[in-house]
């Protein structure tokens, strides 16, 4: 008989801390969540209302659960979106619906469910307003958008949002302090009516400002889903997958697009080395890093239809794992400490410049042996 079980999760100094773990004891699987204490969680009355869906039409299938493995604390089955479901389908003895996103970090993870429920935001009107009043004074008080961002944790377009939408008029410093503590000129109006317009973007937008831009882009394919979903009942099936692909893929752009940007702005190795300019695109164009996320995904499905191809050889998932690790061992991970990345007549990384993390560690491993015996 499936049961659950759940442990609260501990959490220091603002930090993680331990997951809160659902565990399916008929199914066997135990579900990661280290998002739980990021976000506001389901009342009891919203409980209630997802279980009663549940007993009465199941988990609808074009609502999974997203899951991921998180290559932070090295666990599988860790819960990116859709923690309250997966405990009512476990307590109602209901087979969760689930979508494997691949290998993310924590921190990946919570800026995708960050998205995702800024999207679907249901705090109450009195806690909106509060937030709202909190962001007006913050800007006023000269912090960036995207610090305020970060301090209440939500989006940086839901504090354009806020700003946007508050009553009256606020008062917009000369100067700005950013996440990275520096000060800027404002390039805003130095007093702005609430209700007015956003300003369109400069071509020589700023990388803050063009991130922005991005990650609002992404929250409105988010949006268009949420449309199409609500839409589905009143289209035809095939116009329904076609545009949830098309926006799904989308979304996934974007994202890539936002990481992408980091990822250049950082300019660093895993071992922390600075990236030559000409190994700068190959370390963070994230493309094989997706090819992995894309068989994991089609293996995922896979094994989710085995009930009905009964033809499927077990093997096939053993294959689509190799293939999956074979695109993994050739991403870039450190530049080659015995050419710094030149690579021309290098032996050590194939006059590549670089290492994958497989031979990186495996060189570590075997330099900590030789110190031992010495």
């Amino acid at each position: 008989m499936s049961n659950i079980t759940a442990t609260a999760p501990q959490v220091k100094d603002g930090s993680i801390g331990s997951p809160r773990i659902l565990r399916d004891t008929g199914g066997g699987v135990s579900y990661s969540c280290f998002l739980t204490k990021r976000f506001r969680r389901h009342n009891p009355e919203e409980l209630a209302d997802i279980s009663a869906g549940m007993k009465r039409f199941g988990w609808m299938p074009h609502h999974p659960a997203l899951l991921y493995r998180d290559t932070t604390e090295n666990v599988e089955n860790a819960v990116l979106d859709g923690e309250g479901r997966l405990e009512t389908a476990i307590a109602l003895e209901i087979p969760p619906v689930v979508l494997h996103l691949g290998d993310l970090t924590t921190e990946e993870a919570y800026s995708r469910a960050k998205v995702i429920n800024d999207a679907r935001r249901h705090d109450d009107e009195e806690a909106i307003a509060a937030r709202r009043l909190r962001v007006a004074q913050a800007k006023a008080a000269g912090m960036s958008n995207r610090t305020i961002a970060e301090k209440e944790k939500v989006s940086h377009t839901t504090v354009q949002r806020d700003l946007e939408t508050a009553t009256g008029t606020y008062d917009v410093p000369v100067v700005v302090k950013g996440r990275d503590g520096k000060q800027r000129p404002s390039k805003q109006p130095q007093r702005k009516t609430a209700t007015a317009a956003a300003a369109p973007i400069p071509d020589d937008a700023t990388p803050d400002v063009a991130e922005e831009k991005l990650e609002a882009a992404l929250e409105l394919a988010t949006q268009l889903n949420a449309a199409v979903r609500a839409a589905k009942p009143y289209i035809s099936t095939a116009n329904y997958f076609t545009w949830k692909g098309r926006l799904n893929r989308a979304g996934n752009a974007l994202q890539e697009l936002i990481s992408g940007m980091e990822r250049q702005s950082q300019a660093v190795d895993a071992a922390g080395n600075q990236i030559p300019n000409g190994l700068r695109d190959l370390f963070c164009d994230p493309w094989l890093s997706e090819a992995v996320k894309d068989v994991e995904r089609l293996v995922a499905k896979l094994r989710s239809a085995t009930r009905q191809l009964h033809w499927l050889k077990p093997e096939t998932f053993k294959a689509g794992a190799h293939f999956a690790r074979l695109i993994s061992d050739a991403i870039p991970h450190v530049i080659c400490d015995k050419c710094g990345g030149k690579g021309t007549g290098c032996g050590d990384c194939k006059t590549s410049g670089y290492l994958p993390k497989y031979e990186h560690e495996n060189r570590e491993h075997k330099k900590a042996q030789e110190g031992a015996k010495r």
